[in-house]
């Protein structure tokens, strides 16, 4: 069933002109008109003619009337009223042909349409085109009823299914997408076909980052070559400004606030989306309590000058507080990417003792180690044979164990307010007094690491 929504359909261009819709095509045994014919292209030369009623519509809709023309309206005075008999097409109706006497100034025009001098034979009627060639199949109609979902199938609907005036002729077809709006279809490169959309009347979709438009194309089965039929051109628009196409990602803050040293809330991790080369502007809010941002909460509030800044500084606190870094795609009016919610701690001067006591178990084939602490761990910096190191962050719980496929030599726990210069939010360093030093290997496999 369609879903309700505002119809996004483009006027596309059809290759071909579906000619029954205007009536009986038989050649003069319909009841003659007189009309006054604006030629097109030479709308100047009006000349009083007799038509087949049936091709009335064709001539009205480019501006003829019904009746002579004025004497003052009638140019058959201009190359001393000489009349010409030519075979006429309709444009629009080109089955209607018609044996019509013009002004011979009036020429130019009705040629440029493929009008022929002369009377009318039953062979001058157009010849149907061959069913591989262009002009055999009508594109048909399709329609898109948005918004689009980024959490569900989205359909193309077939209005009009494509046709062909050729009887019997079965017909397949082709999806293709592109990224901007082309008219020009055929041998356009732009125009990626839609995978697995061989043989489909009506295409189901998902996954779009970015606005996109589809066309169907038809032609009949059997024929190699290009599908010439095509329907008008959709636009899906994609709004990517939806919190589904951005994550926060993270960050952190080691230690207590110190009010004389510069305080740095890092990023441990940037935003990401999945639009294509999606550029992020970011804000970060502050709280007096720990509380989840959600729209209407007033304890959050923007930190002055944070715009844009993918770090923090912090300074001049007066009380502990807590802060989140928000992020948006550029162009875009709300911040839905959010990071984790970080506390910068104020040391008020109690005798609450913040330092925490650390141990670490080393395995024996000293590729695991447990760090463990009288507090909740903050962090582990694993320190390897071959110099080098690995942070994790985001811990919980007051011990955990950790592998390596490399020789673990020591650990940094921070837990608590203790601390180490060794690096940024580095805690208490433990050395591994199992391993000897003598290989960064396990040539032997047999976990002792002396080869």
């Amino acid at each position: 069933m369609k879903t309700a929504g505002f119809k996004h359909v483009l006027v596309g261009l059809f290759l071909i002109i579906n000619i029954s819709a205007f009536g009986n095509s038989s050649i003069g045994l319909n009841k003659k008109i007189t009309i006054c014919h604006l030629p097109p292209g030479n709308p100047e030369n009006v000349q009083t003619i007799e038509i087949s009623e049936n091709a009335w519509p064709a001539h009205e809709a480019h501006g003829d009337s019904m009746g002579t023309c004025d004497t003052s309206q009638d140019n058959d005075n201009s190359n001393n009223g000489k009349k010409i008999t030519i075979c006429h097409y309709p444009p629009g109706n080109p089955e209607n042909v018609q044996t019509i006497e013009i002004s011979e100034n009036a020429w130019p025009a009705h040629e440029a349409h493929g009008d022929s001098q002369g009377n009318c034979e039953p062979n001058n009627q157009k010849d149907d085109p061959s069913p591989c060639e262009e002009g055999a199949v009508n594109g048909g109609e399709i329609a898109y009823y948005g918004p689009y979902n980024p959490d569900d199938d989205n359909i193309i609907y077939s209005e009009k299914p494509a046709s062909s005036q050729l009887e019997g002729e079965n017909i397949e077809y082709i999806w293709l997408q592109n990224s901007n709006y082309e008219s020009n279809i055929i041998n356009n490169p732009n125009w990626q076909v839609v995978g697995g959309s061989d043989n489909l009347e009506e295409l189901v979709f998902a996954g779009l980052t970015e606005t996109t438009y589809y066309v169907r194309c038809a032609r009949i089965i059997g024929c190699s070559n290009d599908f010439f039929g095509k329907s008008n051109i959709i636009e899906v628009i994609v709004n990517s400004c939806l919190p589904e196409y951005i994550t926060g990602g993270s960050i952190s803050f080691d230690g207590l606030y110190e009010p004389e040293n510069e305080n740095i809330i890092n990023s441990t991790a940037l935003p990401q989306s999945s639009v294509p080369n999606a550029e992020f502007e970011y804000v970060w809010l502050q709280s007096e309590i720990n509380a989840p941002n959600v729209e209407g909460n007033t304890n959050w509030n923007m930190v002055e000058g944070s715009k844009n800044l993918t770090e923090l500084p912090v300074s001049g606190l007066t009380q502990t507080m807590y802060y989140i870094r928000c992020a948006r795609i550029q162009g875009c009016d709300k911040y839905w990417g959010e990071t984790n919610i970080v506390e910068v701690k104020l040391d008020d001067g109690s005798d609450d003792n913040c330092e925490a006591e650390v141990s670490a178990v080393f395995g024996e084939d000293n590729l695991s180690v447990t760090a463990n602490s009288t507090k909740d761990l903050s962090n582990v910096v694993l320190k390897f044979c071959d110099e080098t190191t690995e942070k994790i962050e985001e811990l919980t719980g007051s011990s955990q164990t950790f592998t390596s496929e490399i020789f673990i030599v020591g650990i940094w726990i921070k837990s608590g307010c203790n601390q180490s210069d060794d690096g940024s939010g580095f805690g208490e360093y433990i050395e591994n007094l199992n391993w000897d030093g003598s290989s960064c290997g396990d040539d032997d496999g047999d976990g002792d690491g002396d080869g």
